[in-house]
């Protein structure tokens, strides 16, 4: 007697479920180590001094992936890509930053000195209140760093002036301070869209090569949120495929184990790439002659073929095996094709199937 048939195996969901969960956490951690690491060296080179709430609230999102990491590991997936988005351009801001800030208390300083030299020789206190003020108004410090040469000039034209100032000297001084500023603005305004357009470029470079990490190739005009969103969907994509191959290696160890204790003697498990398939074999045989084998797919697909039998031991031995790997090691199995059943009183009816195989048995 031989039998032949093809069926589906699953995990039970809530196994799956936790598969799924555990590899979605272990390629999360890797990211958030990543983060931290980033963030350490940064902080190492003083960089967070310069984005203080900024380094805040990132250390916070990642304290909260951390958190998720064990109960909720979906969603601490999410922060990490968020993270993913904001990190790769943070050094060239938290560098530009204080720059600006180093610029900014050199200007200040220069300027204090510029101020104590002229209250001491040529200028009033109305003159140096006009100049004072208007500076402290603004609070754009790479604006000021910006017009640190415009101020140098003015100031030498005031020194320059021996006479005491009047209200029209102070005004004109109010419109050219305010003058000077503004152009100054506006260049500031351009030396961070140019800091915003090359930490972009940052990102997108950092979220090209995790994806390259991960086998997936990136286009060339895609932005960082665009790349985000690739990469996660291609980490999905790698967690489901190690989910199913996790699962495979645990129905192969219990078709393995359930052989075993029927009586077999089980060869080494062989895995087979050809014609687009991907299938690990199980090839097994008992002292009397009668053998069994198991191919087991990545989609769920099983199909086994028990030959070489008499009589009805066929039947005795699938009914031992297949049950086991349900009752024993929580295999689902469904959808049961029986494909070849060709009992020993039926040899005559077969019918040949392509291949020289019949369609009933396969016994010999």
């Amino acid at each position: 007697m031989s039998q032949s048939a093809d069926l589906r195996y699953r995990i039970e969901r809530e196994r799956r479920e936790q598969i799924h969960l555990e590899q979605v956490r272990a390629t999360t951690q890797s990211f958030l180590e990543r983060h931290a690491r980033l963030l350490d060296e940064l902080s190492a080179q003083a960089l967070d001094q310069a984005l203080p709430e900024e380094f805040a609230r990132l250390r916070q999102q990642l304290q909260q992936g951390w958190r998720h990491l064990q109960s909720d590991p979906r969603e601490a997936r999410e922060i990490s890509l968020a993270l993913s988005r904001i990190l790769p351009g943070l050094p060239a801001r938290a560098r530009a930053a204080r720059q600006a800030a180093w610029a900014a208390q050199e200007e200040a300083r220069r300027l204090d000195e510029a101020l104590r030299q002229a209250r001491l020789e040529r200028l009033r206190d109305s003159v140096e209140q006009v100049w004072t003020q208007t500076l402290a108004d603004c609070a754009d410090a790479l604006a000021l760093q910006l017009a640190r040469p415009a101020l140098t000039r003015m100031r030498r034209q005031l020194e320059a002036r021996q006479a005491a100032p009047d209200e029209a000297m102070l005004a004109a001084l109010r419109v050219q301070l305010g003058e000077v500023i503004a152009q100054a603005r506006q260049q500031a305004d351009g030396v961070r869209a140019q800091a915003c357009a090359q930490a972009e470029q940052d990102a997108c470079t950092e979220l090209r090569e995790q994806l390259a990490g991960l086998g997936v190739q990136a286009g060339t005009t895609q932005d960082s949120e665009a790349l985000a969103a690739r990469l996660a969907q291609a980490i999905e994509q790698a967690d489901s495929a190690a989910v199913d191959e996790t699962v495979r290696r645990e129905v192969v160890r219990a078709v393995h184990q359930a052989l075993s204790e029927a009586g077999f003697v089980v060869e080494r498990p062989r895995r087979l790439r050809e014609s687009g398939r991907d299938e690990v074999l199980l090839q097994a045989c008992r002292p009397s002659g009668a053998e069994a084998e198991f191919r087991i797919e990545l989609d769920g697909a099983m199909h086994y073929h028990f030959d070489r039998y008499e009589g009805r031991a066929c039947r005795r031995d699938i009914d031992q095996v297949l049950p086991s790997l349900e009752t024993i090691y929580g295999i689902r199995l469904s959808d049961e094709r029986v494909v070849w059943d060709n009992p020993d009183d039926r040899d005559r009816d077969a019918r040949p199937l392509p291949g020289g195989q019949d369609q009933t048995d396969q016994g010999r």
